[in-house]
């Protein structure tokens, strides 16, 4: 439905209802279609949601190009800023900021989670819904296990490791690695091995990415 154009000052003094019904009914359908852009009407299924932002569009005035109203994601000439609606299946869950330039895909800016930090491990987010976790084992043994703190939704991208040796020394360390061995269950943990168990290792830091 087209937006009609809205005509100032009516009801004119002195007129009738009558002669002004037609124009200022298209003033307040109008007025109710302009506010449903970006926003949740009057007939929102949510309780108190009214006038609540649903997205921020931002309009490039030098754009000749008119988008099609409403509602959804603005064409070309529009940087949109929208939570994920209800019933779409992007990276993040539900409510995560998206922004969207010119009708394009949504590129996620937050989420998939609030970042937390804990005695042995950090999780954090890049935008775009990178997720990176890190932490530290301390360990002289050969082999175990990590369990990440937060599930990778789609996918395990690298493991790097970082080996931390005794006393400071770097002598004797030429071979030592940490590698994943185990790739089962990768998105929610990780099987790690001691190449050689003759220099004298106490542990590892590793960094791992996902989305």
């Amino acid at each position: 439905m087209a937006i009609p154009p809205f005509t100032q000052g009516y009801p004119p003094d002195g007129s009738s209802l009558g002669n002004t019904k037609t124009t200022m009914r298209d003033n307040l359908d109008g007025e109710f279609l302009v506010v449903g852009v970006d926003h949740q009407t009057q007939n929102t299924i949510f309780p108190g949601a009214a006038g609540s932002h649903t997205k921020v569009s931002l309009r490039n005035t030098a754009s000749t190009i008119t988008p099609t109203l409403p509602p959804g994601i603005f064409g070309g000439g529009y940087e949109t800023l929208y939570s994920q609606p209800a019933g779409s299946t992007p990276l993040g869950p539900l409510g995560e900021i998206f922004y969207s330039r010119a009708g394009a895909a949504g590129i996620q800016l937050t989420g998939p989670g609030t970042p937390v930090k804990t005695a042995t491990t950090i999780t954090t987010f890049i935008p775009g819904g990178i997720l990176v976790q890190s932490g530290f084992v301390q360990s002289t043994a050969s082999t175990g296990i990590v369990v990440f703190p937060q599930t990778y939704p789609i996918s395990l991208i690298s493991v790097t490791f970082g080996m931390i040796v005794s006393n400071g020394s770097t002598t004797g360390h030429a071979g030592q690695i940490y590698y994943v061995e185990d790739i089962i269950n990768i998105n929610t943990q990780f099987t790690w091995r001691q190449a050689d168990l003759s220099a004298d290792a106490t542990g590892f830091f590793w960094t791992a990415i996902g989305y």
